[in-house]
């Protein structure tokens, strides 16, 4: 059983780290589910064959029980489970590899399965930098962040390896490993110490000084020396592999497999000789175990003023190097910059003190607290994230539980001569250092792949034995053997019923994977058995919401209506506090064409995430056109009006305080072109023409005759209209529309428009500023579309293809456009009619389906797609 279950959970080692280092939950489900398998056949077995178990580390199972308690006031229950399983697969993971290494020769394999774990993601990512691999995000911004595609976690697993291994290398003085096997720790340094560099972390080069120094305060004086000398080898030919990686790939690849071997030599060699008397002064042994890190300190201290003040160490570091180090003041800033992030966090927590808000809590809050306008679905800090998710209580538990583990990894080392075993022990807890110091900076626990190697190191270090007291040793005997037996059952049972909510949550995310080849029916069913199976997901029911909505809108059958509505209901109960589900459920009942609930979610929701400039962007043109449909009741038309202008000024409030603030993460905080303009239009409405024009200057807008005077800068109208292509080209999308280009048209055509034509099938992104242009657009599609950059171009009912001849009927048709240097001339003739406006710019005739017109617009797109009208 036990060497299944080192193949099982070794696989899960090796493999799953290239899963994204398991940070999303769609790739946890089946490694959880593996493993709470595992453990489940295996417990039962023990129970069964009543094999004596370690009960002093079941107690890790306490932390997923903190999540199960958080679910009375979690604003996430989908989010929370999924931070159940994880949990309870880490758990279970923990303790199978500790129960394992009972078995002596399982014992020995497992650091050599933890080595080539490391080495195999830095392989692979190295390669990835050299361009040999193709993996999404392997490296982020010219850093390398290996399978996590995130830099600073990659760069915190790669020192956790490069200490652990340094340690580990110098076991072979002591002649604790035999065989070739021995050499892969100090062959494997350059390998981790360049990708390390390559992260260009600073957060971890931070952390990872303080970790070695744990390290180096934990050796004896002879080991300190090595350990000193393998760390300045292997850091020197870390950097020298690290500056050659840039160049020619061949020729990095040779760097650094010869630095690699430099290492291993200087071991080989320092193997052959006995160095017991060689490096011992009597001074030394009294003294030295504490001289050498007082030493070590005072150098680091000069050497980080050396650094921060570009000394003599600094100018002899590459350029990359000193980049680096440089911007380590800039990461203080953002570290400080995060201190608002960190205050928010902590204000959620104290409204949730007890059992907290439930995993990924911060998720769904941090828009209603947030005091300035950053972006980050993580807090950056693993802590205060374990914090917020399960309240103080479950904070308390958490680190007693990892507490009391480093509690007996300190007592087993402190227990033991001076040996193999005890820097074994030494290596795990540097390694572990660099991991945990290093959450405090990021969003570490936050990756599946990351709790696996930091567990799988502690287990492999911990005493199997456990740690017992006399008290608690009198309680067992006195509870005989049903305390022991109950534990089981109970750990047994916890995990069996989270290991069926498991199966049914990765049912239901298989279900919503569907393809181009499935019906519409086929979808249907399918997030239908999503929702069913797991209806604590959200995004599950405002999916099939969505279905639904487009089948009503399809059908026009009320009972589908009703559908929409007892879905949409029952997921705003599900998170309540969540503004993006109120924000979905709004955009929804806009679909159903229920005005007044989607105006009351949305505005809801921006009322609890006042920086989501998506919300602006929804809610300001959508009140000024309530307002234009309501046009025949003045109270409720200037209602809506008043309300878009009230979320404009909310928006400028805040977005002139944080307009050119530096803020780590800065969310977008620009809202769209089309919001400024429906906010120009509503005060334009209400009689506010020059604040309309103010918000319209930046956008170049083209003021007809008699606007506006340009001697004075005055306006001469108390109202206006205000027309952009975009507007047009939606309002009139069910229509004929005929476009036709004169002169120069294309230099200030807005992104807006331009999407909108492109998926109209247009290409008109391809006309160059002075080239010619006509299209015909007939039910939102392009049926005719001519262009010359040459020259002029025309269309007639002879040309015109079946479409448009079907369209046209036995009409006279002659359509023309000439750009400025072929002509300058626009025509759009219909019966010897014409239609075009025949100005610079793209001229549009509008038609019904039988051919009668309904207007004609012009815009001067060579200075704006913006018109202001009498």
């Amino acid at each position: 059983m036990n060497y299944f279950l080192l193949i099982v959970l070794g696989a899960i080692m090796l493999f799953t780290p290239y899963l994204r280092g398991l940070f999303f939950d769609s790739d946890f489900y089946l490694v959880a589910l593996v493993v709470m398998a595992c453990f489940l056949v295996w417990l039962t077995a023990s129970l069964i064959t009543k094999k004596k178990l370690t009960g002093t580390y079941f107690t890790i199972f306490l932390v997923p029980f903190m999540f199960v308690l958080a679910f009375i006031t979690a604003e996430s229950p989908a989010h929370n489970f999924d931070n159940l399983f994880r949990w309870i697969a880490y758990a279970c993971f923990f303790v199978m590899i500790v129960e394992m290494r009972k078995e002596r020769k399982i014992n020995k394999r497992l650091p050599y399965i933890f080595l080539v774990t490391g080495i195999a993601i830095a392989i692979f990512s190295y390669f990835g930098y050299l361009g040999g691999i193709p993996y999404k995000d392997i490296i982020v911004s010219d850093r390398l962040s290996g399978p996590f595609q995130y830099p600073n976690t990659f760069a915190a697993v790669m020192g956790a390896y490069w200490l652990y291994s340094l340690i580990m290398t110098i076991r072979t003085s002591l002649r604790a490993e035999p065989g070739a096997g021995k050499y892969l720790y100090s062959a494997s340094l350059v390998l981790f110490g360049t990708t390390f560099f390559l992260a260009f972390s600073r957060g971890a080069l931070i952390a990872l000084p303080i970790a070695w120094f744990i390290g180096l305060v934990l050796l004896r004086t002879k080991e300190q020396f090595k350990y000193i000398i393998y760390t300045l080898l292997s850091g020197v030919l870390s950097i020298l592999a690290m500056v050659m990686s840039d160049g020619q790939a061949w020729l990095a690849l040779l760097v650094l497999i010869a630095s690699s071997a430099v290492p291993a030599v200087v071991e080989l060699f320092w193997s052959k000789r006995d160095t017991s008397d060689s490096l011992k002064h009597a001074q030394l042994d009294r003294h030295g175990r504490w001289l050498i890190p007082a030493v070590i300190l005072v150098v680091g201290v000069l050497l980080v003023l050396d650094l921060f003040n570009q000394g003599l160490v600094y100018r002899v570091l590459p350029a990359s190097m000193q980049q680096m180090v440089s911007n380590i003041n800039l990461e203080t800033g953002s570290a400080l910059g995060r201190m608002g992030m960190y205050d928010d966090a902590w204000e959620i927590s104290l409204d949730y003190p007890i059992l907290g808000a439930g995993g990924e809590g911060w998720r769904v809050l941090y828009g209603q607290y947030q005091t300035e306008p950053y972006l980050s679905n993580e807090i950056h800090n693993g802590y205060l994230e374990m914090l917020l998710n399960i309240g103080f209580l479950g904070f308390a538990v958490f680190l007693l539980v990892f507490g009391f583990f480093a509690v007996i990894l300190f007592r087993e080392r402190s227990g033991k001569e001076f040996n193999a075993e005890k820097i074994a022990v030494t290596a795990a807890i540097s390694g572990l250092a660099i991991i945990f110091i290093h959450a405090f900076l990021d969003f570490d626990f936050s990756y599946g792949t990351f709790w696996f190697i930091a567990l799988w190191l502690l287990a492999m270090s911990v005493p199997v034995e456990g740690l017992r007291w006399t008290r608690a040793a009198q309680l067992m005997n006195k509870l005989g053997k049903a305390g022991p037996i109950a534990g089981k059952a109970a750990v047994t049972l916890f995990v069996l019923v989270v290991f069926i909510f498991n199966i049914r949550v990765m049912a239901a995310s298989s279900q919503t994977k569907i393809s181009s080849a499935m019906s519409v029916d086929q979808v249907v069913d399918r997030f239908e058995s999503a929702h069913a199976l797991n209806p604590y997901n959200v995004n599950y029911g405002i999916s099939l919401a969505s279905i639904y909505t487009q089948f009503y809108m399809y059908t026009g059958d009320e009972a589908i209506k009703q559908q929409v509505v007892e879905v949409l209901d029952k997921v705003v109960r599900m998170e309540p506090n969540n503004a993006k589900v109120k924000y979905s459920a709004g955009e929804m009942y806009l679909r159903l064409g229920d005005w007044e609930r989607a105006v009351a979610y949305m505005d809801e929701a921006l009322s609890m995430e006042r920086f989501n400039v998506q919300f602006y962007n929804g809610l300001i043109p959508l009140k000024q056109q309530l307002g234009q449909i309501h046009a025949d009741d003045e109270m409720l038309s200037k209602q809506y009006y008043q309300a878009a202008i009230d979320d404009y000024e909310k928006y400028l409030a805040w977005y002139e305080e944080f307009r050119d603030v530096y803020i780590p993460d800065k969310r977008t905080i620009t809202i769209t072109r089309e919001a400024h303009i429906a906010a120009a239009k509503s005060y334009a409405e209400l009689g506010f023409p020059e604040q309309a024009m103010a918000i319209l200057q930046p956008f170049h807008p083209v003021l007809d005759e008699g606007i506006w005077d340009t001697e004075t800068e005055q306006l001469l109208v108390d109202t206006f209209d205000i027309l952009t292509l975009p507007q047009v080209l939606q309002q009139y999308n069910d229509r004929v529309m005929i476009l036709s280009v004169r002169g120069s048209a294309t230099r200030r055509i807005s992104e807006e428009a331009l999407e909108i034509l492109k998926g109209m099938n247009s290409s008109i992104e391809l006309v160059e500023d002075h080239g010619s242009y006509i299209a015909v657009i007939y039910e939102g599609k392009i049926i005719e579309e001519y262009m010359n950059n040459s020259g002029d171009v025309t269309l007639t009912h002879e040309q015109a293809n079946a479409a448009f001849k079907k369209l046209i009927g036995s009409r006279r048709v002659e359509i023309y456009s000439a750009g400025k240097e072929f002509g300058d001339r626009s025509s759009i003739k219909i019966d010897g009619i014409e239609y075009s406006r025949n100005k610079r710019g793209l001229n549009i005739a509008v038609f019904d389906k039988e051919m009668t017109v309904i207007g004609t617009e012009y815009f001067d797109t060579h200075v704006s797609d913006v018109r202001v009208t009498k």
